[in-house]
Formats: C-alpha cells, structure tokens, sequence
C-alpha cells in the first residue's frame, strides 16, 4: 500500500505527514473538522510502516492523540466522508467460530483532490446503499427507551373557541 502522487514518484514519510496535516489544516479551517477531529487524525501517518501500510486501532490512535475512543471513530467517520482517508477492512479466519472474523482496518491517505472527491463519492454511494438496504422502520423492534412516535391530531376546536374556552378557564381558576 505505498502512498504514490500524481507524478508517479513515491513520497517520504515525512512529505506525506506535513501534506495530510497540510489537508487537516484546510478542512479544519473551512469548518468540516473540529479541532479534536483533526488533532485525532493527525496521528495516523505516525503508524505508517516502511511499505506505507497504516494498521492502528483505534484505541492506539486515541491513546497517541489524547482523544476518546469515540472522538477517533468519529473522526476517521469524518475523514471517510471527505475523501481524506481510504480504509479496508481486514478479516481472517477463525476455526473456532467456523468463519471469518473482522480483525483491523487497513488505512490509507488520500492527498490527491481528485482521489478525493472519489473517494467521498464512493463513500457515499457505500451508506445510500446500507440505508436503503436496511429493514423499514415498521419491522424493527421497539425500544422501552425510545419516546413513542407523536401521532399529529387535526385541533377538535377553531380558534375562536379555543380563545373563548381559555378565558373561561381563567375566570374559573
């Protein structure tokens, strides 16, 4: 997974971090980062192997970044949506289980604009399809936690007699 420009030559390390904070830089001051999201995904080209392979969980990238767990997932979410990150998800076999099993995501930093408008469209054409996939609302189970959905009720009275019955309420109180 060796990180390639447009010009074909490979890039250092070190030319691909101040690049994508460079990126983070502009996505944070055009308001599509917050400041804990970019400092969240800063952290990312510092897990970066010899051959450009990133592999970090997210506990290690919260740990480096002095994030939350959440705050990471939500800004690699982010990151995903805008095209800045490439993530693959990796799996492996399990004989215990008798199937394969998610292990880690294999990461991957887009510097190209072009690459990245590609990118972010492929991530949106991934979430239209799971969400029209998904079940309707009607089959799901409903949660003891969740609030009942507001039926809207057409008012029984105009509002003449409405003003009129609340001035009689207020006489009688």
């Amino acid at each position: 997974m060796a990180i390639v420009s447009k010009t074909s030559r490979s890039l250092t390390k070190w030319q691909i971090i101040r690049r994508f904070q460079a990126v983070l830089r502009r996505f944070r001051s055009e308001g599509k980062l917050t400041l804990g999201e970019a400092h969240a995904l800063a952290v990312l080209p510092e897990f970066m192997g010899d051959d450009g392979a990133m592999f970090p969980s997210h506990e290690a990238m919260a740990e480096k970044s002095g994030a939350s767990r959440r705050t990471v997932i939500n800004a690699l979410n982010r990151a995903y949506a805008l095209g800045i990150v490439k993530h693959t998800p990796r799996y492996q076999y399990d004989r215990q289980l008798g199937k394969r099993v998610r292990t880690s995501n294999a990461y991957e930093i887009v510097l190209s604009a072009l690459q990245q408008v590609a990118q972010a469209a492929r991530h949106f054409m991934r979430t239209v399809r799971y969400h029209l996939s998904a079940r309707p609302a009607q089959e799901r189970p409903s949660s003891s936690f969740l609030r009942p959905e507001r039926v809207y009720q057409p008012p029984q009275m105009t509002h003449a007699e409405m003003l009129a019955w609340c001035l009689k309420e207020a006489k009688a109180t």
